[in-house]
């Protein structure tokens, strides 16, 4: 019993004299929504809900969702969660050639980014004091294949920055 006490203590992210905690930060998704409509800010109907699976690659963070059909607009909300830590940055890549993305980044968000940050680029940075964002999202494929887009939160944590990478099979038809 004792020594499973030592372990805990030990494999813990914690710094149990200071009471702070250190954890990599998160990257959460609603649904893949495929041409939704909107009735004010709430989703009465969509063509389809996409479900994203972990791929299984050499690269853990991958998720295949299911395949779209090119011009399909596609909505999801990404949450970026860094518990008690400051968050620093977030970075969303995707290829311009193959597909058209947005961010709608509402006011209460964007009031606290930093000068660094270009939006229509996907690079955003915080001034202190955030630990927890999220925002909509929009993407439209232009050209068939597999699109990569990829997601990346950092923090102040010693474990950070955190990717994930959601791979979009765009089917002909």
């Amino acid at each position: 019993l004792i020594s499973l006490v030592v372990v805990m203590f030990t494999m813990t992210s914690c710094d149990w004299l200071n009471g702070e905690s250190d954890h990599s930060p998160e990257i959460y998704s609603s649904y893949f929504y495929v041409n939704p409509v909107f009735e004010g800010d709430s989703i009465i109907s969509a063509k389809d809900t996409l479900y994203a699976y972990q791929e299984n690659t050499e690269v853990e963070s991958a998720y295949l969702i299911d395949s779209l059909t090119l011009g399909d607009t596609v909505f999801f909300v990404p949450t970026f969660y860094t518990h008690s830590q400051d968050l620093v940055s977030i970075k969303i890549d995707w290829d311009t050639a193959h597909f058209d993305f947005t961010m709608s980044i509402p006011e209460n968000i964007s009031k606290h980014l930093t000068n660094q940050s270009d939006i229509t680029k996907g690079q955003l940075f915080f001034n202190p004091g955030f630990s927890r964002v999220y925002f909509p999202c929009y993407f439209i494929a232009k050209e068939y294949g597999r699109l990569p887009l990829k997601l990346t939160v950092a923090s102040t944590s010693q474990f950070s920055p955190t990717s994930i990478t959601i791979n979009i099979p765009i089917k002909k038809p």
